[in-house]
C-alpha cells in the first residue's frame, strides 16, 4: 500500500484534509483524491496533506525562488511523513498584464531538484494548473482551450451548472465526468495525470 502525501492551495484540491490532521474528514475528498482514484482506484491510501500556504520553504539554496523553496519543503516533508508518494497542484493564475509563467518555471525547477535530491524516496506527482483547477474541470468536462480560457469558472457555472468555489461540487463533476473525454490541447492536467500512472502502478 503506497502512503500518498497531498499538497494544494485549500478545501478544493485537499478537501477533508485541508484544515490539519487532527480536523481531517476522510469522507470529504477533494480534487486531488478524487484525480488519483481516477487513476487508481486502489493499492495507495492518503497519509498526510498540507495547504500550499503553510509549507515549511526548503532552506538549503535561499537564492530559489519561493515557489522553488516551497515544491523541495513539500516534498521533504512527504519524505519525513514515511510517504511514498507526494500530489500536489498549484494555480498558476496570473493576469492579463502578467500571465505568471514564472510561477509555471519555479514549479517545475523545485520537481526537477527535488527528483535530484530525494531520488525515488518520495515519487512525485505535481505542477502548475494552467490556467487554474477550474480550467482542469473544463477540460474534464471535453471543452477544447481550457488553458486560454480567462475565466472557466464562468464556462464551468454557465454551461456545465457547476457552482463557484463548491469544493464537493468540483470533486463529483470529476467522478461524474471521469476522464475519458479530455482533450490533447489540456497539456498540464494531462501531463499531471501520466505522472500519477507513473507514480501509483
Amino acid at each position: 500500500m503506497k502512503k500518498v502525501f497531498i499538497c494544494g492551495e485549500g478545501p478544493n484540491e485537499l478537501g477533508g484534509w485541508a484544515y490539519g490532521l487532527a480536523y481531517v474528514k476522510p469522507n470529504e475528498p477533494g480534487v486531488l483524491e478524487i484525480l488519483l482514484r481516477q487513476v487508481r482506484i486502489e493499492g495507495w491510501a492518503i497519509q498526510g496533506a498540507r495547504r500550499w500556504k503553510d509549507i515549511r520553504k526548503f532552506r538549503a539554496g535561499n537564492h530559489r525562488s519561493p515557489e522553488t523553496r516551497n515544491v523541495l519543503g513539500a516534498v521533504l516533508e512527504a519524505k519525513e511523513s514515511g510517504c511514498d508518494v507526494i500530489a500536489f497542484i498549484r494555480d498558476r493564475d496570473g493576469t492579463h498584464a502578467n500571465d505568471n509563467h514564472a510561477r509555471v518555471r519555479d514549479v517545475d525547477e523545485g520537481i526537477s531538484q527535488a527528483r535530484k535530491d530525494f531520488g525515488h524516496d518520495v515519487l512525485i506527482v505535481g505542477g502548475v494548473a494552467i490556467r487554474k483547477l477550474e480550467s482542469w474541470l473544463t477540460a474534464i468536462s471535453g471543452k477544447n482551450g481550457s488553458e486560454a480560457l480567462r475565466q472557466p469558472e464562468d464556462y464551468l457555472e454557465k454551461r456545465c451548472g457547476l457552482a463557484r468555489k463548491d469544493s464537493v461540487a468540483f470533486s463529483e463533476f470529476i467522478e461524474k465526468h471521469g476522464l475519458s473525454k479530455i482533450p490533447e490541447d489540456a497539456t498540464s492536467l494531462l501531463s499531471w495525470l501520466n505522472q500519477a500512472r507513473l507514480a501509483l502502478q
